[in-house]
């Protein structure tokens, strides 16, 4: 069902668009009313992030917003977007996390690039239930997409950025504290709304 209403959706925006909301409403149901937690990360959170994803500090967003139904994204599926560009023109990625820090699903929202550039949902469904780990990479568990390799790179570190950003967001709890460690709570949490 899900995927049905992706490709409607997609198909209804010309194969190039879903709004925010409408990806929201496929994440996480149409009557869900998600709430968005902005977070602005320190120079030593970057620093982490980077080291997470694999990638050089200035590469990783200064800002990251994190949507989810429940008061904690800790405890949720949390839906992250990501822009970033392909070639020329960008691609917009929701990237959903299961509450144990895996891929659960991981959608196009925009993609301004050429129509044979986009990634196709057969080969969105590969990271399904990866966690961010060494094998979450190209030519590993990740298979390329023939004559759009700029596609697969792209994604696949929006990907990795996203699911450091939630590790980092919501760091699982010590293996020997049933607690967990303190998450600091980010300053701005909103609803989303319908625009007019």
């Amino acid at each position: 069902m899900k995927l049905l209403l992706l490709a409607s959706l997609l198909a209804a925006a010309g194969g190039a668009a879903m709004t925010r909301e409408q990806a929201l409403a496929h994440a996480f149901g149409k009557d869900a009313k998600p709430i968005s937690t902005r977070w602005w990360w320190s120079e030593e959170q970057r620093e982490q992030l980077a080291d997470l994803a694999g990638v050089d500090t200035r590469d990783v967003a200064a800002k990251h917003v994190a949507w989810h139904t429940a008061k904690s994204g800790a405890d949720a599926t949390t839906a992250w977007f990501d822009a970033r560009k392909v070639r020329t023109k960008k691609q917009i990625l929701m990237v959903v996390v299961a509450a144990d820090g895996t891929v659960d699903e991981v959608v196009v929202t925009a993609f301004g690039e050429p129509h044979e550039y986009l990634a196709s949902q057969r080969w969105l469904e590969q990271f399904e239930g990866h966690a961010l780990d060494e094998d979450l990479a190209l030519k590993k568990d990740i298979h390329g997409i023939t004559g759009a390799t700029l596609t697969a790179q792209s994604t696949v570190a929006a990907v990795r950025e996203a699911l450091a950003a939630h590790a980092v967001a919501y760091p699982p709890p010590a293996e020997d504290d049933d607690e967990g460690p303190p998450t600091v709570e980010p300053p701005e949490t909103t609803v989303a709304a319908s625009r007019p």
